[in-house]
This record gives structure tokens, sequence and C-alpha cells, in this order.
């Protein structure tokens, strides 16, 4: 290529010329910073909402090479899946409300993506009135593979993946379907809303029948899953079990009502796996145990029969931590399976509304509700909530604080707590006083007799090493009663020991669950 005169007078140089052809600018490659438009001749898209605009779009796809295929405002009909089957490949519309791809086929996801680092950005990714209709049976069914936007490889990883600004919207099944690896990969003010389905759906390839591949690394950031057939999130797969997932700041509203998905639970937000962290979440199912039609009054619902929990945590689990998050209008806030041998849960900043159903206003059931056999559980919440019983289970131990008052967890009873270093008042009655602090006054009616310490009606099932103090706030003297027998006291001196008023001593449990004056 020769030299360049323009009509300015401006000579431009061969050289710069060639590399300007060859995409080449300063040594650097121009490809990832090109555009192309589907409405450009070249392909030919329309963008009117009736045109069907797939062969056009698919072009631009397949030609991009890297490049971003750019969708100016407008409605584009799509009557096959848009497949993203190159490297890199970028989908870019101006914004969800501006751009619309409308998802008018009933034969799989509305984006297929199969290769890491693609992008989809700008867009809403709708279904048209007949796929939002599909079924092949009941009304209510999830349809296979009719997914808003599909990420998965049966042979590969699919290492950041970045979906940003997109809105998934009535699709027969999930809004959002990501199966197996995807190390890096970022959710960004995305909405899944009324999808049949779940809204966001993370599992280790199980759900398509391929190898399995746990599913990790992955951050959703300022999301939203509102009114969806089954919950908000899904991520809780037994067989590839999901890990290192970061939800940030991810809101719910009214999921979890289409009760024909096998198994559902009734929950907001439904995970499982290991190293998991939801934070400054927002869980909300107010009066959502009466609605029957979907979010902004475009198709039924099924009622329920009761509000969501807020988390719902499953029995293959390991170190989740939930921090600074609301439960509005919620049953519960957060539950898990019945058994979680190998859950560490950590909770901090709970805060919880009144459950707001067609009764009206209620406290919460529970604050915590959790399995038998977890390994540690260790919660702070905020004090004076609208809760009946802040934590249930029927294991002991664990922590739990309530505004500045800690507790150890027990679980003989529901809301069985122990308070660490809060005096407590306690009245002997039948030789025997019902401790619920490590700190305890007692009181006495008249001159009486100690044997055994119960705690919530059980007689000693305090844990083994733990130390409670006493001291006889009463005028009168208690006699502590030296007993071999399982289960009762016994005194240092080995025979019976008054303590005066005013006179305190110290109890530490054996293995045995024999409580020993020390």
């Amino acid at each position: 290529m020769a030299d360049t005169t323009f009509n300015s007078g401006t000579v431009v140089a061969a050289s710069w010329l060639n590399d300007i052809n060859n995409h080449v600018y300063n040594g650097k490659s121009l490809d990832n910073i090109s555009v192309i438009n589907v409405k450009d001749s070249t392909y030919g898209a329309v963008g009117n909402g009736v045109t069907d605009d797939t062969a056009a779009i698919q072009a631009a796809i397949d030609s991009s090479y890297g490049a971003d295929v750019y969708f100016p405002p407008g409605t584009y009909r799509v009557t096959a899946p848009l497949l993203l089957n190159t490297q890199g490949a970028i989908l870019r519309g101006g914004n969800h409300r501006v751009t619309t791809l409308m998802i008018d086929q009933t034969t799989g996801p509305g984006i297929n993506i199969s290769q890491p680092y693609c992008q989809v950005i700008g867009l809403t990714v709708k279904a048209s009135t007949t796929r939002q209709a599909y079924t092949t049976g009941s009304t209510y069914e999830l349809v296979p593979n009719l997914f808003g936007i599909q990420i998965y490889n049966n042979g590969g990883y699919l290492t950041q993946t970045r979906i940003e600004r997109v809105w998934s919207f009535g699709h027969p099944n999930n809004g959002f379907y990501m199966g197996g690896e995807g190390a890096d990969s970022m959710f960004i003010n995305c909405a899944a809303y009324s999808n049949r389905g779940h809204g966001f759906y993370f599992d280790g390839r199980t759900l398509l029948g391929g190898t399995a591949s746990r599913c990790g690394m992955v951050s959703l950031i300022h999301c939203r899953g509102t009114d969806n057939g089954g919950n908000a999130l899904f991520a809780d797969d037994p067989a590839a079990m999901c890990y290192r997932m970061w939800i940030y700041s991810f809101e719910t509203i009214k999921n979890a009502w289409n009760t024909a998905i096998a198994g559902l639970v009734n929950a907001e937000l439904h995970i499982g796996g290991e190293n998991q962290h939801l934070q400054q979440c927002a869980q909300s199912d107010e009066n959502g145990d009466t609605a029957t039609i979907m979010d902004q009054g475009l198709w039924p619902r099924l009622a329920k029969a009761t509000a969501s929990v807020g988390i719902f945590i499953g029995a293959k689990c390991g170190g989740i931590t939930i921090t600074q998050n609301r439960f509005i209008g919620t049953r519960k806030g957060v539950e898990t399976a019945t058994t979680v041998d190998r859950l560490h849960l950590y909770v901090r900043g709970a805060y919880f509304s009144h459950q707001k159903t067609s009764s009206g206003l209620s406290l919460q059931s529970r604050g915590f509700d959790i399995g038998a056999d977890y390994k540690c559980l260790d919660i702070e919440c905020e004090d004076a909530m609208p809760v009946s019983i802040m934590v249930s289970t029927p294991t002991t131990g664990g922590r739990i604080k309530i505004g500045n008052d800690e507790y150890i967890i027990y679980g003989a009873s529901l809301g069985s707590l122990f308070a660490l270093r809060k005096y407590r008042d306690a009245t002997i009655a039948s030789e025997a006083v019902n401790a619920q602090s490590a700190y305890i006054n007692l009181l006495a009616t008249a001159p009486t007799n100690l044997k055994a310490i119960s705690f919530a009606g059980i007689l000693n099932p305090l844990p083994s090493g733990m130390t409670v103090h006493f001291y006889n706030a009463s005028p009168y003297t208690i006699t502590l009663i030296n007993s071999l027998s399982p289960g009762f006291i016994r005194t240092v001196s080995g025979t019976d020991t008054p303590v005066l008023p005013g006179r305190g001593f110290s109890i530490r449990v054996s293995p045995a669950g024999d409580p020993h004056e020390i």
C-alpha cells in the first residue's frame, strides 16, 4: 500500500495504513476493541420484534473473533439458541431496558455459552408469549433446557465467563444455568424474573447429565431473583459440591412457589457445598403465601401454603458464612437439612423483620433452625428481633450472641440457650436447679438441699468441662448433697456441704456428666 494524501494535505504513511489493515496499532492488536453491529448491512438484523433475526445475529457472532457484537436499541426476535462457541465472544446491548432478545423458540436456551472468557452485557433475554406458555405436560412443569442463558461445556472449563446487566425473564425453566467449573466467573447486576424454574442455578453438570465437575469460584454481585417458581438461587449439588461462591448484595422477593418442581425447598436461597459466603443479602417473602399472579401481573403462579425460609442449607455442606443478611417477612431466617454433619456455620449481623402473611403480622417462627451433628455453630445477631425462637437444634454446642449477651447453644429443647457472662436467677425446686447461665443467683424460699443441676427440665445435660458459678442470693442456707449416683453433685469434702447466705461455689461437669464441686 502506497502513502496516501488526504484533501487537507495530510500525508499518511503506507506503513501506518498497512498496520491498520492488519488490525495492528503500535504493535498491539485492534481486534479486541473493534465492534460489530448486528444491524450493519453485512448481517442485516432488524430489531423490530417481528422479523426473525436469528441468522443475522449468529453470523455476526461467528465472524466476531473477539470483537464486541453490538445490539442497538430494539427487540430482536430469536428462533434458535444463540451459540457462543468460540472463546472470548462478547454480546453487548445498551442496557436491559432498551435492548431485548425475544426468545421465540421451544428447543433450547436463549443463549448457549460453551467456551471460556465469553461475556453477555446489557441485554434482556425474554421469553416470548409462546415460549412462556410452552409445556409438554403440566402447566407448571420445567421443560428441559429451556433456560434463559445456559453456560455449559461437558468437556472443559468455563473460566472467566462474565454476565453483566442482564435480565432473564419468563422462561419455562431456570433463568440462568451454569454447570461445571466456572473459575473466576461473575454475574454482575443481573436479574432473574418470573421464570418457571430457579432464578440462578449452579451445579456440577448434574442437571444435564454431564461428567461431574464442581462449580466454584463464582461471584454474584448486586443481583436479584424475583417471583421465580424455584429458588432465587440454587447451588446445592451433592454429587459435585459447589465451592467458593461469593454472593454479595443478592436480593430476593417471593420465590419458590412452583410446587411442581421435584424436591423444591420452600426457601428464597438454597445452597450447599463448602466455603460459601453470602454477604449483605436480603431475602423477602412478604405475602408470598397469598400471591397467585407473577410479578408485574403477567401470568398465574401457584399459591403457597406458607412463606419462604430465607436461606436453606443442604445436607452436603461445609463452611458457610452469612454476613449482614436481612430476613424480611420470611417464615424462618436460616434452616438446614435434618443432618448436617460437616457444617461449619458462621453468621454475623442477622436482622429480622416480622413475618407478613395473609393472617397479618406475626413473629418469624425460628431465627435459625439447625439440623443435627454440625461441626461448628457461631452466630451473632441483632437484639430484640421479632422471632419466636432464635435458635432451634437437636445438637448441643456452639455459640450465639444476641445483642450484647452471649450464650452456649443447647439442643435439649427449642430455644435452649446457656448464658456465658450474664447472671440469671434460679429457684431451687425438688432439690434441683434449672441452670441457664454460667453465673447463677441461687434463690430459696426456706433452708433447702441442692442435689442436682438440670437444664430445661433435663437432668445434668451440661457439656463436659463446663464450669457453672453459683451465688446464694437467698437469706437461707443451701446444703449441697453429696452423692455417688450418676448425674448428681459430688462435693469436694465428700460429705454434705452447707452454703451460707452470701457465699458461693462452683461446679464443673465431668466427662461422665456428673457435676463436681471445685
